[in-house]
């Protein structure tokens, strides 16, 4: 694939390797450059080397977990858009993970379509939020 083609660079943060690699594939068959880390301590040193278009979050990590990793990003680097993607399905945490400043929260486990639109929307500067009924 030519340089011309590379869409944007994603970091993704997930402590399980399935997830990680299913993630990896999805968005470099897109155009996208991935790096990937397997919890908070790494994706912040990924961080401080390099600037991310987009970031995909997990919660639940062990050491520095995925809420501690919104509230670093929202003082070093508050313009990279961060998507929870988590096992985690509690309104209170997806509320928790807005106020620190997510783009998106989707819930594990989730198509990768789901994914690749997500990505493709933030990047490209659509709204993600999407009113549900209720």
């Amino acid at each position: 694939m030519s340089e011309e083609k590379r869409k944007g660079s994603i970091i993704i943060v997930d402590d399980d390797s399935s997830i990680r690699e299913l993630v990896t594939r999805a968005l470099q068959h897109e155009g996208y450059e991935i790096t990937t880390a397997e919890n908070g301590q790494e994706a912040s040193h990924e961080m401080a080397k390099k600037k991310f278009d987009l970031m995909f979050l997990d919660i639940n990590m062990p050491g520095l977990n995925g809420m501690d990793v919104l509230t670093i990003m929202a003082n070093r680097n508050a313009d990279t858009p961060i998507v929870m993607l988590t096992a985690v399905d509690d309104l209170d945490a997806e509320i928790e993970a807005f106020k620190r400043g997510a783009s998106a929260y989707l819930t594990k486990p989730c198509e990768m379509s789901a994914i690749v639109h997500i990505a493709n929307s933030v990047l490209n500067g659509r709204s993600t939020t999407e009113e549900t009924p209720g």
